[in-house]
């Protein structure tokens, strides 16, 4: 009895090997599916937001257009809450098509079929799955995160507009040193060399940057030295709500409905002369494909931007900015055809490589802080200060 008990136990099961098997596929199937989630959420952050630049700058051109950043803000906001409400209906019309086609006949053009069933998928799990209706409780709850993002697009496109696009990503170069700063001001955490030695090839190269500027514009850089300051703040309001909402769509609705009337007050105190002085640009097409396609490109941007904090964290999203924006400086200058400066183009590549020196030196401290069991310095903290009430949700495991 005990021998074949023993042959029993010997002989392998299909059944259990099979769902091992299955499990084991699924789960590097969804590990593959994060990874091309994260790629694909950078890749089209990196595309839509250098063509948005350039579009922008295109729109800020008297020549051309209204130079009216903050209609031009408006505008692509007010189209992110419509383009939200087409994305829904088309969603709907996806899945009502994969009904269909799981119901048809499966036996011709099953590998095609297969493929748009995958793309089908894909769509699905990026779309709204429904329509948003405003809550003021909610509402409320995101209010200091729209807030954070209509001063953000405002200093960033005024920015923009007194700068040339060479120069803009030297101008928008401080956010690292701006978070050391705001962390030891606030939060009284000190500084580590290597950190200190990367903000300072960062300082550096913003000097080299700002004394090799053929075309400088205090007012410009001092728009951009803000805007980096609120690039800090921004990211992290946006994760903590991401966080709380798990729906990064209902956190871009709130937040273009927000900004849709935060900036009409300020168009009628700012631009109206602006916009009285070249009103005949209201009446061509070219304005207005070019208005439009920003605006898309600006919903577009909103989604990729959204997607990557949240797969990814905010101290990324500033990173990735930093690379796009060295590809985009010389990009740009070479379509305007802006003179530029040994010393200059310097400048823009010594900011870059302190940025990535400083994401080198916070990832190492995260590391650090994880095999200790400490609470790495900055991010959390931050999270914590911006939101004092929610210190719950930021505790980590013991």
């Amino acid at each position: 009895a005990n021998m074949v008990a023993r042959k029993q136990a010997s002989v392998p099961r299909k059944g259990h090997n099979n769902i091992t098997h299955t499990m084991t596929s699924k789960k590097k199937g969804s590990d593959s599916a994060s990874v091309m989630q994260i790629i694909g959420a950078i890749s089209a952050y990196v595309l839509t937001s250098s063509t948005l630049v350039y579009s922008n700058k295109y729109l800020m051109q008297p020549s051309t257009s209204i130079p009216a950043p903050l209609l031009v803000t408006w505008f692509q906001c007010v189209v992110t809450v419509l383009m939200i409400q087409v994305l829904v209906t088309v969603r709907g019309i996806l899945v009502s098509g994969s009904k269909q086609s799981e119901d048809g006949d499966d036996s011709e053009n099953g590998a095609t079929r297969a493929k748009i069933g995958l793309c089908t998928r894909v769509l699905l799990d990026i779309l709204p799955k429904r329509m948003y209706t405003y809550k003021l409780k909610l509402g409320m709850s995101t209010l200091s995160m729209s807030m954070a993002f209509v001063a953000m697009i405002s200093f960033t496109n005024l920015c923009l507009k007194y700068v040339e696009v060479s120069f803009y990503q030297v101008a928008r170069g401080l956010t690292p040193v701006i978070n050391s700063v705001l962390s030891y001001i606030l939060l009284g955490l000190p500084t580590g060399f290597r950190t200190a030695m990367a903000l300072a090839v960062i300082v550096s190269g913003y000097y080299m940057g700002v004394q090799g500027e053929i075309k400088y514009s205090p007012i410009g850089t001092l728009f951009g030295i803000t805007s980096s300051a609120l690039c800090v703040i921004y990211p992290i309001l946006t994760k903590k709500q991401m966080d709380l909402l798990n729906d990064k769509w209902q956190v871009i609705f709130y937040n273009n409905v927000h900004a849709s009337i935060m900036f009409v007050p300020l168009i009628l105190l700012f631009e109206m002369d602006i916009i009285k002085e070249h009103s005949s640009k209201f009446y061509t097409v070219n304005f207005w494909l070019w208005m439009t396609l920003a605006a898309l490109l600006g919903s577009f941007v909103g989604v990729a931007a959204a997607t990557q904090i949240k797969l990814t964290s905010p101290l990324t999203h500033n990173v990735i900015g930093n690379a796009k924006g060295a590809v985009q400086s010389l990009l740009g200058a070479y379509i305007w055809n802006t003179p530029l400066s040994v010393q200059g183009v310097s400048g823009l590549l010594t900011v870059i490589t302190g940025s990535f020196l400083y994401a080198y030196t916070r990832i190492l401290q995260k590391d650090k802080a994880k095999e200790k069991d400490v609470e790495p310095p900055q991010s959390v903290k931050l999270e914590k200060l911006a939101h004092p009430k929610s210190k719950a949700s930021l505790k980590q495991s013991p």
